[in-house]
């Protein structure tokens, strides 16, 4: 490897382990319907690049710039896994319950991870099930 020369192979396939996106505002806020509509376009975006990969998230954070640039994340685990914009909203909006909302905000940052390719969802007991509505993977 001396002088720049190497023999191993180049692996140029990657596979990313997060989607991710993030904003700087334009200026510090604490509008809640500014954040709220940049956060729903944020997770447009992170869902449509999962959507597209086929897979789904089992792992959904928010980041969070304070006007003093002190960053927060605040993550949830999700299991059954997700690529809905919706749900990821849902549990984003749960994930922003937990942050100072008396504080001005710099930037906002969603991202998914934690890729499977199926989506599994775990009855409750005692739920009804329908078994004809069910689709089973086989490895």
């Amino acid at each position: 490897m001396a002088w720049g020369y190497d023999e191993r192979e180049i692996i140029s396939e990657y596979t990313e382990k997060s989607i991710g996106r993030s904003c700087t505002l334009e200026k510090n806020t604490k509008d809640w319907a500014w954040i709220k509509n940049t956060i729903i376009d944020l997770i447009k975006i992170v869902c449509y690049k999962t959507q597209k990969r086929k897979e789904f998230a089992t792992f959904i954070c928010l980041k969070i710039r304070y006007a003093d640039f002190e960053s927060i994340t605040r993550t949830k685990s999700f299991p059954e896994g997700t690529n809905e914009p919706m749900e990821v909203l849902e549990i984003i909006m749960e994930l922003w319950e937990r942050c100072d909302k008396d504080r001005e905000i710099r930037a906002i940052g969603v991202s998914l991870g934690e890729f499977k390719k199926t989506k599994v969802r775990q009855i409750a007991l005692g739920e009804d099930y329908n078994m004809e509505k069910t689709s089973f993977h086989y490895a």
